[in-house]
């Protein structure tokens, strides 16, 4: 088992990169529920040598008709349009990087407590391609959702994500719910 006293998502992910001893490092979050197949096909453009990093798309555990139509159609479609435009976006919640390229790039960033998984993609690109895989599907949680709102889930993570890909850093707060 491994521990790590810092207590964000970063710091957690670099631990846990750091002892594990495999050639491709898998990220999933404590709450995440793993569709059928959901590793296989996380895993399968690995075959390509070029691919340093695929990740695959979420759902909403607990959601309504609405998330669930949005997390079918609206969702893949960012993410996919994301990653062919060369700033990969994929969640830190169904992430998968080679380790070598992981090592090189400098892992996460334990500096930051969100968009650890932004920076390191975009990082990432330096070394090969990154492979957004919609058929990967793992749910999670709609706690912040809940709690922020739809419009104020969109807003922080939209400009979270532009001060990312505009060469910034991430947001340096960000509200833990449980």
């Amino acid at each position: 088992m491994v521990f790590e006293r810092k207590h964000t998502i970063a710091a957690g992910r670099q631990t846990g990169a750091k002892s594990a001893k495999g050639g491709i490092l898998v990220f999933f979050d404590a709450d995440g529920i793993a569709e059928k197949n959901w590793l296989a096909e996380l895993l399968k453009p690995f075959q390509d040598g070029r691919v340093v990093s695929t990740h695959g798309t979420l759902f909403m555990s607990d959601a309504n008709a609405f998330d669930e139509l949005f997390c079918k159609s609206v969702f893949p479609f960012y993410l996919w349009l994301l990653n062919a435009l060369g700033t990969p976006s994929g969640t830190g919640s169904n992430l998968a990087v080679r380790a070598g390229a992981f090592r090189k790039a400098g892992g996460f960033d334990t500096s930051l407590v969100t968009g650890e998984d932004l920076v390191l993609q975009k990082k990432l690109r330096a070394y090969g391609k990154t492979v957004f895989v919609p058929s990967a599907v793992v749910r999670v949680s709609k706690r912040r959702v809940l709690k922020w709102g739809y419009f104020g889930y969109a807003v922080f993570h939209i400009a979270n994500w532009l001060q990312v890909a505009l060469g910034g850093k991430p947001k340096e707060h960000y509200e833990q719910v449980r």
